[in-house]
C-alpha cells in the first residue's frame, strides 16, 4: 500500500467519523404518547403578602413554556390540560453574614400546582414546588435586589414545572 492511498484512507475515515459524531450529537424532545399538546396557564393565586408575585410567576411560567416548545400555551377554551397554581409561601429570610463584608439574603417561594385534564375534568397530578434563592446587595455583578431574586426564583420554579409536567404527559428524549 502506498503512502498516498493510506493517507487518503485515513482522511476518509476521519471525515466519516466526524459526520457520524456530528449527526448523533443532538436530540429532540417529542411526545411518544401525547395525552395533550395544549396547556392553559391561568394566573396563579397568591396567598402571601408579596404584592404582584402572582403576575411575575405566572408570566415567567408562561414564557418558559413558550420557549420550551413541547406544549402550546393557549386559552382555557382550547386547552387539553390546565395548570393551576397557588403561591402559598413567600419568605424573605433574615440576612446571614457569610464574611465580615458580605451579607446574604434569601427568599423562599412555595407553590402548589395541579395539572387538570379538561376533557376528563379530573386532576392528573399535584405537586409542591419550593425554591430558595440567595442574593447579596454587596455582590458586584450578581443578583443584588429582592426583585431580581424573585425573578430568578420564578425561572427556577418554571423550569421545575416544565420538567415535571413534560414527563407526566409522556414526553421523553429520543
Amino acid at each position: 500500500m502506498s503512502v498516498k492511498s493510506g493517507t487518503q484512507r485515513l482522511l476518509l475515515i476521519l471525515v466519516s467519523l466526524s459526520i457520524i459524531s456530528l449527526s448523533g450529537c443532538s436530540y429532540k424532545l417529542v411526545p411518544f404518547s401525547p395525552v395533550s399538546s395544549k396547556i392553559a396557564i391561568p394566573i396563579f393565586s397568591n396567598q402571601t403578602f408579596k404584592y404582584g408575585l402572582e403576575q411575575t410567576l405566572t408570566s415567567v411560567v408562561i414564557n418558559e413554556f413558550i420557549s420550551d416548545g413541547r406544549l402550546q400555551v393557549v386559552g382555557e377554551e382550547e386547552a387539553d390540560v390546565i395548570l393551576n397554581g397557588e403561591i402559598v409561601r413567600y419568605l424573605k429570610e433574615t440576612p446571614s453574614t457569610i464574611t465580615t463584608t458580605l451579607e446574604e439574603n434569601r427568599i423562599r417561594i412555595e407553590v402548589l400546582v395541579s395539572l387538570v385534564s379538561k376533557k376528563e375534568e379530573k386532576t392528573l397530578k399535584e405537586r409542591k414546588i419550593e425554591e430558595v434563592f440567595a442574593y447579596s446587595s454587596s455582590e458586584v455583578g450578581g443578583i443584588q435586589t429582592e426583585d431580581e431574586a424573585v425573578e430568578e426564583a420564578c425561572k427556577e420554579i418554571a423550569e421545575k414545572l416544565i420538567e415535571a409536567i413534560s414527563w407526566d404527559l409522556g414526553f421523553a428524549p429520543i
